[in-house]
């Protein structure tokens, strides 16, 4: 005779079963944060000829975020380069006046490749790679990894990254002596609706003539450019990335 199993036994499983899908959420589908999910399970068992059925506790959960640490990048476009990583860029903005009473939030013109008037078709993914060298009058893309600000699996969501253009202070050095020349403060949007994952891009531009926050990163030889990033949530998560403008402004070819 199979051994009789106890109901109790069966509504605690129950319970734990259901508590497993959110613990492990690749067993379950994504919902956003702040979802109330509330849940009461049923078993139906044969015990000694009759049949039972045996609710669980009700059980009420709130969907949370999971916080995770951020990276910045920066890409350059290498349409000749045979490992560059196609990538979708989206349409990126900028905000003119952060801090201003009018704020602003402008889409930027599409990147341009260096020593072309021809914009790069942000329709097709665009062949990009790592680097911490760029040269005045090319695009300079960003992609930035958040995974909690995946906060909506069916939407493209937008963070904000803060660049810096520092230039040699008074010694005639980079460091303590530098002083920023321009700055910008860009709107990445998701590359997918439900990827962690940022993406735009900025025009760098001969350094003569510098604005702040006017959708365009002024540099010279020898400047360094600086991205900074902060999880508006957790402002623990920080990310930097510095590159260097090309102290000599040469162009070599692969």
């Amino acid at each position: 005779m199979p051994k009789a199993i106890s109901p109790r036994w069966l509504t605690s499983a129950l319970s734990l079963a259901f508590l497993a899908s959110f613990l492990f959420p690749c067993l379950g589908l994504a919902v956003p944060a702040g979802t109330i999910i509330e849940n009461e399970a049923f078993a139906d068992y044969t015990f000694e000829n009759e049949n039972y059925k045996v609710p669980s506790n009700p059980v009420s959960l709130e969907v949370v975020v999971v916080r995770t640490p951020s990276v910045l990048e920066f890409l350059e476009y290498a349409p000749e380069f045979s490992g560059a990583e196609e990538i979708l860029i989206p349409e990126t903005f900028f905000e003119n006046e952060p801090s201003g009473l009018e704020l602003l939030i402008l889409p930027l013109d599409p990147p341009r490749p260096l020593g072309s008037d021809e914009p790069l078709d942000l329709s097709q993914p665009i062949p990009l790679m790592p680097s911490d060298l760029y040269h005045q009058g090319e695009p300079l893309f960003l992609r930035l990894t958040d995974l909690d600000q995946n906060l909506d699996p069916e939407v493209q969501e937008t963070i904000l990254v803060t660049l810096k253009v520092q230039s040699k202070g008074p010694f005639g050095t980079l460091g303590s002596s530098q002083v920023t020349t321009d700055q910008e403060l860009l709107q990445l949007t998701e590359i997918d609706p439900n990827s962690g994952i940022f993406a735009g891009y900025v025009q760098l531009v001969e350094g003569s003539e510098t604005r702040n926050f006017d959708g365009e990163l002024s540099v010279a030889p020898e400047d360094e450019i600086e991205g900074n990033y902060v999880d508006v949530v957790d402002g623990s998560d920080q990310s930097r990335m510095a590159a260097l403008v090309d102290p000599f402004n040469r162009v070599f070819s692969s």
